[in-house]
């Protein structure tokens, strides 16, 4: 105790006896720069060193500086997330809610703070821009880039670090990372699934036609189950419309009204499965033994259904850490670069 007393003392000669970066430098035996870095929450950092600062920083008793540090490095100290989807869509769909955890669980550790920005109407979006260019934020995380109506030549414009949650086929030539789970290949996990199985006729249901997820599970359906394709014996019934519960329910309850024939209803998100689960029983079908159910996500809700959904799984929460780290890199001088991250399926009893 006497030891760190003393280190704490010699690291006292900064303004008005409050510790510095170079007092904590010199404890750690490290140059200002490498405090700076963590300082920062940068992924420069090799763990041990991280430790031996923020130990040092503690024994120093240094205080962060905010005023200061924004007048001398013109940082806000905030990440920008921008939203497009509707408001309602953002706080039902637990989609969002896996991803922003990630972002907030990958801040915490940083200096750096997490700035909401709702984009959905044309007010929403001219105000959002606004703010970022009054320099409100550091970076910018865009969790819906496939709803964007403009906005992103508008952020390619001012220049920003900018990492997109979606695939973005220029992301990288406009400057931008992206973050993203292989949609195709993820519903083709699920379509294997079925087909190893002996099921032969999906009834495919997902979200709007005019969202890239959407058409991407489509492919990846049909790549293993679609009219032509191995295995695949029939023309499929695809019907797009909302990724919620009521969307799947009312898909099937159509097809089954329209004396459609299949056995297996390949969901494009679970709370779509477990509509499809609701009508499916009301029409004395039994699952998984008349027809499957597979879901998309593994959002909680889908090992809470009756019977438990096999689903594919995304690593929504990994994909908000990832896009921090991409936005840190990016606010270091890093290039601009994709992250494709991996999918799993999870078996349960529905399929």
């Amino acid at each position: 105790m006497r030891s760190q007393r003393s280190g704490a003392q010699e690291a006292e000669p900064g303004d008005r006896g409050r510790a510095t970066i170079a007092d904590v430098a010199r404890l750690a035996g490290v140059s200002k720069a490498t405090v700076s870095r963590v300082l920062n929450g940068s992924s420069r950092v090799a763990p041990g060193t991280r430790r031996a600062v923020e130990e040092a920083i503690s024994a120093a008793g240094y205080v962060e500086s905010w005023q200061a540090k924004s007048l001398a490095t013109g940082r806000a100290g905030a990440v920008g997330v921008i939203i497009t989807e509707p408001f309602d869509e953002v706080y039902t769909d637990p989609t969002f809610a896996a991803v922003l955890r990630g972002v907030h669980d990958r801040l915490v550790p940083t200096p750096l703070v997490p700035v909401l920005l709702q984009a959905t109407s044309e007010a929403e979006r001219a105000k959002a821009v606004r703010f970022l260019e009054r320099r409100g934020a550091d970076a910018v995380i865009h969790l819906t880039p496939y709803v964007d109506d403009g906005l992103l030549p508008q952020l390619e414009a001012q220049g920003l670090p900018t990492v997109l949650t979606g695939r973005v086929e220029d992301a990288v030539r406009r400057g931008m990372s992206s973050v993203y789970s292989d949609d195709v290949l993820g519903a083709a996990m699920a379509a294997r699934r079925a087909a190893e199985q002996g099921r032969r006729r999906p009834l495919v249901v997902v979200g709007p036609p005019d969202n890239p997820a959407s058409r991407e599970r489509v492919e990846g359906y049909l790549s293993v189950l679609g009219a032509g394709s191995t295995g695949g014996d029939s023309t499929p019934v695809v019907t797009f419309g909302g990724w919620d519960e009521t969307s799947g329910e009312r898909a099937v309850r159509g097809a089954l009204s329209q004396g459609a024939r299949f056995d297996v209803v390949l969901a494009g998100s679970d709370r779509i499965a477990r509509g499809a689960l609701t009508a499916l029983g009301d029409h004395h079908l039994s699952v998984p033994r008349d027809v499957a159910v597979i879901g998309f996500d593994n959002h909680p809700v889908s090992a809470q259904t009756t019977p438990a959904l096999t689903t594919v799984e995304q690593p929504l929460r990994q994909e908000g850490r990832t896009a921090v780290e991409l936005a840190l890199d990016l606010l270091e001088g890093g290039a601009p670069r994709l992250e494709v991250l991996p999918m799993r399926l999870v078996v349960r009893d529905s399929g």
